[in-house]
């Protein structure tokens, strides 16, 4: 009797099980949430979970509520955006070269 229970329930482990995947959800981030330009050409992910974006027009930094320009000398088409292992963004910008 053991070995008929023991024998049922390997067999049960060969059964293929499928899991449904989670349903994925986009969302439009434009300007009119606060992006500084529609073109964008990057984006990272920070260790507080902000999503830095490089846009045509800068970096925006989106907190999955609104996004924030940053403003000042250092404002210009922002092609590339990294963070650093300390937690540094690094980007380059059009018009001042790499900025921290």
């Amino acid at each position: 009797m053991r070995y008929l229970l023991v024998s049922l329930l390997v067999l049960s482990t060969y059964r293929e099980i499928h899991a449904q995947l989670p349903t994925l959800t986009l969302e439009l981030l434009t300007t009119k949430d606060g992006l500084s330009s529609n073109d964008v050409w990057c984006a990272t992910k920070d260790r507080q979970g902000f999503l830095w974006i490089g846009t045509g027009r800068g970096l925006c930094r989106y907190d999955g509520y609104s996004c924030q320009s940053l403003e000042g000398p250092k404002v210009g088409y922002s092609s590339g955006v990294s963070t650093a292992a300390t937690g540094k963004i690094y980007a380059t910008v059009a018009t001042q070269g790499l900025c921290a």
